[in-house]
């Protein structure tokens, strides 16, 4: 080997061997606070208290007070980097959270709205059952847990096979399932478990809770079915009852049960459904006798996306997943009455901000529903735990993001693609300590899916999935005057441009007026490239005019979700599929063009937002973060300035207002502080040119933010192979 290779290569391994100390999330985009955890999926409530599960964290209710307040009384943090909770019981005064490989225990016996802790164990941690001295946790397999001593729980055993997805126990048995099969183990030895029998249940849709009452396993499978099992010989299980085959027989889409003395709850999600109907609802067997007779139901409103429940008898919840939960009194089988529903974010799909008298209001739209309203005046202030001081809802729910234009007073929503209606929500006053938490919006729409829309102060745009005749025309766009808030007009319907992509404010410099600018990813005309359709405003009827509209190849398929426009910098910015971020010069609104060079950020781009000279695109982490901020200061030169995980390790959703972006996605909400990219030291600014990055570690998640940091080694990390690619056309 010739010494300038061996010297080349001792260049190349001192560069692989330095150590990358400045690889730190959150170096300028500062993590403030998480506004508020989603999505809630599993509940206990013991002695007339909700303890309910609410992405990473769990809220205490008080139930006891037939007005339920919303609000919870207590917030416990389960923020540990691991994931959320997986299990949860309550019983004989201790509280029970599996999740993030861990099982804790909490004393609610001394004061039950207020969990203390008291220890916890690391285990393979899923569905959970506590019965007598022992807790019982699903997962690879079953983990056996002695916790006589709360204080101490020690491990006993494990069995050696995978059934744990739902985990129930009965007098020396427990009986887990995975997939569509349940298990039966032998636990009079808990250190030494031994399997008894494995049992195919009835279908093939999986079984998703089971529960155990007098020698009976209750079966739920998904959506489907409900059964019954004798298991009075554990070494063969029989078929006592199926619920489609009984006399009288039901079709039921049971999801979640749970047994309180000699009555079995189940909920059930919507559809085809002889007992609750197409609504999905709440339903109560006696079981005393084994086989299940039904007792009473509660149907009244479309559940949703109904998950699990749990109930101490006297009160019930039924998880609804992405849009909160259901609160009932079941004291009374025949006739379960239901009271409240908790408005607990969802997956949220898109976020608008505004000011609404001395409040800064925050909107936040979810995946299966819902729009909720947080007070972000002072984001600095907000903590971990937060919720938003009103929610609004609507049933049934449709199953892509609802739209949360927000303008002034007023919050637009809509269903998305499986949504027939638009509504609007009146905010004024949410500063007001009297201010509804649960609020009513008045129907504007009812008839073809609103995709997204575009307010002033007395009109509102609605793009439409289809063209739908009405009596004042037939087209995508419908134009609304929306002078009376409580009654909204249709004065216009046209297609002067395309039913997809948002629409933004377009202030034209040039000719001294206000246009309305929409970015189309895809979808027009058959284009796979962006398209960017200008309007001018008729300033009487407010009726749409195309002007222009420029269709840009980019070279790969867009993706029609990860796009936004900057009137400061007059710039659109396109994410396609190879992971390049693509800017369109609109200054001039008669002379669009592409600039000469593109980003290539490290993740499956789902949203965007910009801050005049900053790009913030949010997605799928591929190893580099969830949230990545390009600097386009330089448009020859983009690069990448920071770059931040997200709990969910997702973002789907951005939106930047005076100095804080906001991320929405998986399990949360989250206020980001950043710093301007025209802040980054000089000797920062390196330019990378590389083909392609290679894969780093995925910063491990955490709970609480990372403290910030200088990527003081850009270069070097460029040098290795990861980082941003700048690519001239």
């Amino acid at each position: 080997m010739t010494d300038h290779r061996i010297i080349k290569l001792i260049l190349i391994l001192a560069l692989l061997i330095v150590p990358v100390a400045g690889y730190t999330d959150g170096a300028y985009n500062l993590k403030v606070q998480s506004l508020s955890p989603g999505w809630t999926y599993r509940s206990a409530i013991l002695n007339g208290t909700l303890y309910q599960q609410e992405g990473f964290a769990l809220r205490v209710y008080d139930l006891a007070n037939e007005t339920i307040s919303p609000h919870p009384v207590q917030q416990i943090s389960f923020l540990d980097g691991n994931g959320g909770t997986t299990g949860i019981q309550a019983k004989n005064g201790r509280l029970y959270l599996t999740g993030g490989n861990q099982l804790r225990i909490y004393d609610i016996a001394t004061d039950r709205l207020n969990p203390v802790f008291l220890s916890n164990v690391t285990l393979t941690a899923g569905d959970i059952y506590v019965k007598d001295n022992y807790a019982y946790i699903g997962g690879s397999y079953i983990t056996i847990v002695d916790v006589s001593d709360s204080s101490n729980p020690v491990i006993l055993g494990k069995t050696k096979a995978a059934s744990g997805s739902n985990v129930v126990a009965g007098d020396g048995y427990v009986y887990g399932s995975t997939n569509n099969v349940f298990s039966i183990y032998n636990v009079k030895d808990p250190s030494h478990p031994s399997i008894v029998s494995t049992t195919k249940a009835i279908g093939t849709a999986g079984i998703y809770d089971i529960e155990y009452y007098n020698n009976t396993v209750y079966i739920a499978e998904f959506k489907t079915n409900l059964q019954a099992w004798d298991v009075t010989n554990p070494s063969s299980p029989s078929l006592l009852w199926y619920c489609k085959n009984a006399s009288p027989s039901y079709t039921i889409s049971a999801v979640g049960l749970q047994v309180v003395d000699h009555y079995l709850y189940v909920s059930h999600r919507y559809g085809s459904n002889s007992i609750v109907g197409g609504n999905g609802g709440l339903t109560i067997w006696d079981i005393s006798h084994h086989v299940p007779v039904i007792v009473g139901f509660e149907n009244t409103v479309n559940l949703g996306y109904t998950e699990k429940m749990s109930t101490d008898g006297t009160y019930a919840t039924i998880e609804q997943g992405k849009i909160g939960a259901w609160v009932y009194n079941v004291s009374n089988k025949k006739s379960p009455v239901r009271k409240v529903h908790l408005p607990v974010p969802g997956e949220i799909r898109q976020l608008r901000v505004s000011q609404i008298g001395t409040m800064t209001v925050l909107a936040g739209s979810g995946y299966d529903g819902g729009d909720w309203y947080y007070n972000v005046t002072d984001p600095t202030t907000l903590g971990d735990l937060s919720q938003p001081i009103a929610g609004w809802n609507t049933h049934p729910t449709a199953r892509q993001p609802f739209g949360t234009p927000i303008f002034g007073n007023y919050s637009y929503a809509h269903g998305g693609s499986n949504g027939n209606y638009g509504y609007i929500i009146n905010l004024t006053n949410i500063e007001s300590p009297d201010f509804p938490t649960d609020l009513a919006g008045i129907q504007y729409q009812n008839n073809n899916q609103i995709e997204s829309e575009y307010a002033t102060e007395d009109r509102l745009y609605t793009n439409h999935r289809y063209a739908v005749p009405t009596s004042v025309g037939t087209g995508y766009q419908r134009v609304w005057d929306t002078t009376n808030k409580e009654h909204l007009v249709l004065i216009n319907e046209s297609t002067p441009g395309s039913p997809w992509g948002m629409m933004y404010n377009y202030n034209n410099t040039k000719e001294n007026k206000a246009q309305i600018i929409q970015v189309v990813n895809g979808n027009y005309n058959g284009s796979t490239g962006a398209t960017i359709l200008l309007y001018n405003i008729n300033p009487i009827s407010g009726n749409l005019t195309k002007v222009v509209s420029p269709t840009f190849s980019l070279g790969y398929t867009p993706n029609d979700q990860a796009y936004t426009y900057d009137d400061t910098s007059k710039h659109a910015f396109v994410y396609t599929g190879n992971h390049l971020i693509h800017a369109i010069n609109c200054s001039d609104p008669y002379h669009m063009y592409l600039e000469p060079a593109t980003a290539y950020v490290y993740l499956t781009g789902q949203s965007m937002a910009a801050n005049g000279t900053d790009v913030f695109i949010g997605g799928l982490d591929a190893g580099q973060g969830s949230i990545m901020m390009v600097s386009f200061a330089d448009m020859l030169h983009p690069k990448i300035i920071d770059h931040i995980s997200n709990y969910g390790g997702w973002s789907p959703a951005l939106y930047y207002y005076h100095g804080i972006l906001y991320a929405g996605g998986g399990g949360s909400v989250e206020a980001i502080k950043v710093i301007p990219g025209s802040s980054v030291p000089p000797q920062q600014k390196t330019t990378i040119d590389k083909t392609s990055p290679a894969k780093v570690p995925k910063p491990k998640p955490s709970g609480t933010p990372t403290p910030a940091s200088s990527l003081s080694v850009l270069a070097i990390i460029g040098a290795i192979g990861f980082g941003i690619v700048v690519r001239r056309k």
